[in-house]
């Protein structure tokens, strides 16, 4: 198993995206548009493979203030609660700490909550509905 920083549209990214459609988007009725994925092309990827396959993804997005905000994170249903997530959470941390990122954070949905929590992410104000479904803002000082 390794954890590799994956370029916009390559073999790998286009592994992660079908990672990510079966995950988080087919549940929901929903699909990538081209327009989606081009805007991705200054975002930072990464992924856990093995023996081909993209088991975990996350995505990486800089932004001001020493801010970096987590979208697009998910493991294979076959390879959930197996610790993979924790393991690329750490990874992506100790990626943004080395490029001047202070803060990070994400829209977590609500089952997804607590992975966070036990990962030292605070939640901060109130529930809110993205993409149909609850979510919670939480966020790490690094």
């Amino acid at each position: 198993m390794e954890i590799r920083k994956v370029k916009h549209l390559s073999d790998e990214y286009w592994l992660l995206v079908a990672l990510r459609s079966e995950v988080l988007r087919k549940p929901l009725g929903l699909e990538f548009s081209e327009e989606e994925l081009q805007n991705e092309a200054e975002q930072t990827h990464f992924g856990i493979f093995e023996n081909g396959k993209a088991l975990a993804c996350m995505i990486m997005v800089i932004q001001a203030d020493g801010k970096v905000k987590m979208r697009q994170v998910c493991t294979a249903h076959n390879y959930q609660g197996k610790g993979l997530g924790k393991l690329l959470l750490q990874h992506c941390e100790t990626w943004a700490k080395e490029n001047n990122s202070t803060y990070m954070y994400c829209h977590a949905r609500e089952q997804a909550m607590q992975f966070y929590l036990q990962n030292a992410y605070q939640v901060k104000g109130e529930m809110f509905t993205e993409v149909g479904l609850p979510h919670f803002y939480l966020y790490k000082h690094l």
